[in-house]
């Protein structure tokens, strides 16, 4: 019953989608294009299937017996019957002999027949030989060879014949392991998932067992949409299936009712950590402005949840007609949410032509699409290419500042001392005189170099607090014997705590609670204070033991009770502490402060 359910949903996934994901593959493992009889039993030799029944049947002695010749016959009838003539009676390493002849001989559209041939009988008497030959193959040949080992094998030794496939890296090891699983007939549902489960092809398992349960409810799309979201697959998995039910319920239904559609959608999906995406991507691919009009009339919940989805779908196929949705200002405010996705969307649809196509936008949103196109052209071309094209669109006119930026910031990845060179001398074409793009590179400056980071940040205006970024950098990277020795040179600003502040935080969340405490004397006395309230909260959180242990300790008997005042500020929050302990800690805090 499991295997007609099985082929059923084959036929059906097949008639949708030749060539299309899963289906195709599926309908390939069951359905090889050979007719070779794969319910033959073992054989220790091999013996010449009757030929009466061939109308091309010819006499003895004008078969060919050698391979290359066989090879070369232009009729496939005539190759059968010379290929098992010179088969009779040959045993497992005679054909694998005979196969390895064969990977020698020069390609043509006759010789892959007769290797199929060779293959299925060498499969039936030494599988083992046979997959290990596959590789030597054409890869274009591996799928369907694969299908002919895993067919043969299974029928005769499934459990061999899963611990060999089980050993092979995807997609092999799916196709071959659910192959054996359609195929075998001497081991129940049972004994395979226990078997798949001693040699780690649960998931392979799991995914024909929800592929036989799919092909019951194949043509109820609520039912079959809830199975696939409940399966115990992977999401890839369930994004290939959802998109095939889909398919096969739009060949049903049509696509007229596209509101009942995105509906039911809604209904089954929720906000399932988008995986409607790719069905909401098949509703919409065949007339995404039809179906984005009916989007536009129905709730409000329905336009957010699945208009990035559609915008991206229409924006690829028309976004000459696309863009007036973000032209639409009232429609923009009502999906604020999904303004960045759509501008995203239409500038990667029109990538090539974005010059010609960038005064289409409103003007709100020009800045936000240069950054985007810039940034696309940033990780695939030279730095010559963006610098070209953002000259061409400030020459128009067009704010390119941010753009910039986000340009530095991924080139100084890849060349940092270019990147370096030429912001220094082109500051003006960034933010707020070149401060953000230089930011970028010195804190990437600062992983190699440091000392040249912190000179060329000292040579810029203090307000860019570019000094401040170059040593945080390295207190976040966990350099803080570097961050230490640069600290001294950091500019005090009013507004801006003493930088021994930071060093001393990221050394109590490091473990290193006596360095960050000996950093007090380096604190100026007014703000020694809030320099022992800053450490509390990285110390409660990684080590509440050891800051109970040390609070005893502090300096002074003000600082303690400064110290356990905060504790317990942060302990009413988060509860880090043992009624016993919140009482000790109390102890710190004079009576009359209590």
């Amino acid at each position: 019953m499991m295997k007609m359910k099985r082929k059923q949903l084959i036929l059906t996934l097949t008639s949708l989608t030749c060539g299309i994901g899963l289906g195709f593959l599926i309908s390939l493992i069951l359905f090889p294009k050979n007719d070779t009889n794969v319910q033959s039993p073992p054989q220790e030799t091999t013996t010449v299937p009757s030929v009466a029944v061939e109308t091309d049947r010819q006499d003895s002695d004008s078969v060919p017996t050698n391979l290359v010749e066989i090879v070369q016959l232009e009729k496939v009838t005539e190759q059968r019957i010379a290929l098992y003539q010179l088969l009779e009676n040959k045993n497992g390493e005679q054909i694998a002999e005979l196969l390895g002849s064969a990977l020698t001989v020069d390609s043509s559209e006759n010789l892959y027949p007769a290797q199929r041939i060779l293959f299925a009988e060498l499969a039936r008497i030494e599988p083992a030989k046979a997959l290990e030959l596959i590789w030597e193959t054409e890869r274009a040949r591996w799928r369907t060879l694969l299908d002919e080992i895993a067919i043969h094998w299974g029928l005769i030794a499934p459990k061999e014949a899963l611990k060999a496939f089980a050993a092979l890296k995807e997609p092999w090891r799916g196709r071959a392991t659910r192959t054996v699983f359609d195929h075998q007939q001497s081991l129940n549902e049972t004994e395979l998932a226990e078997l798949a489960g001693s040699i780690d092809i649960t998931e392979q398992f799991l995914l024909w067992k929800y592929e036989i349960e799919l092909a019951g409810v194949i043509d109820e799309p609520r039912k079959a949409f809830d199975l696939t979201l409940q399966a115990d697959i992977s999401y890839l998995d369930k994004s290939k299936m959802l998109t095939l039910i889909t398919n096969r319920w739009i060949e049903r239904t049509g696509t007229d009712d596209i509101s009942a559609k995105l509906n039911l959608v809604f209904e089954v999906f929720g906000d399932t950590r988008g995986l409607w995406a790719p069905v909401v991507t098949e509703i919409t691919k065949n007339n995404p402005s039809f179906v984005w009009e009916q989007l536009t009339a129905m709730s409000l919940e329905i336009q957010k949840r699945f208009s990035g989805s559609i915008f991206r779908e229409w924006a690829a196929i028309d976004p000459n007609a696309a863009i007036q949705v973000l032209q639409n200002r009232e429609i923009m405010a009502q999906m604020e949410f999904y303004r960045y996705s759509c501008i995203r969307s239409w500038v990667d649809a029109v990538a090539d032509e974005f010059q010609e196509h960038i005064e289409l936008l409103p003007e709100a949103d020009k800045i936000l699409a240069i950054r985007m196109a810039v940034e696309n052209l940033a990780h695939s071309s030279p730095p010559n290419d963006v610098l070209e094209l953002l000259d061409q669109l400030k020459s128009r006119g067009l704010n390119t500042l941010e753009a910039t930026d986000s340009f530095v910031k991924i080139w100084c990845r890849k060349d940092l001392l270019a990147a370096l060179e030429w912001v220094l001398q082109n500051k003006e074409q960034g933010r707020y005189d070149g401060q953000y793009m230089l930011g970028d590179v010195l804190e990437q400056l600062a992983l190699s170099d440091p000392e040249r980071a912190m000179k060329i940040a000292l040579e810029q205006p203090e307000e860019s607090s570019l000094d401040v970024n170059v040593v945080m950098k390295l207190l976040r990277l966990g350099e803080f014997d570097k961050a230490l020795t640069l600290a001294p040179k950091v500019r005090k600003k009013r507004w801006y705590g003493s930088i021994y502040h930071n060093v001393a935080y990221s050394l109590v969340g490091a473990g290193r609670t006596d360095e960050a405490l000996a950093l007090a004397e380096k604190v100026e006395e007014s703000e020694r204070t809030r320099f022992y309230q800053n450490l509390v909260f990285p110390w409660l959180y990684s080590d509440p033991d050891s800051l109970l242990e040390q609070l005893s300790h502090l300096e002074t008997a003000e600082v303690r009770a400064i110290f356990a005042a905060e504790v317990l500020k942060n302990h009413e929050n988060f509860h880090y502490l043992t009624e016993k302990e919140s009482e000790f800690v109390r102890t710190f805090i004079p009576d009359d402060t209590n």
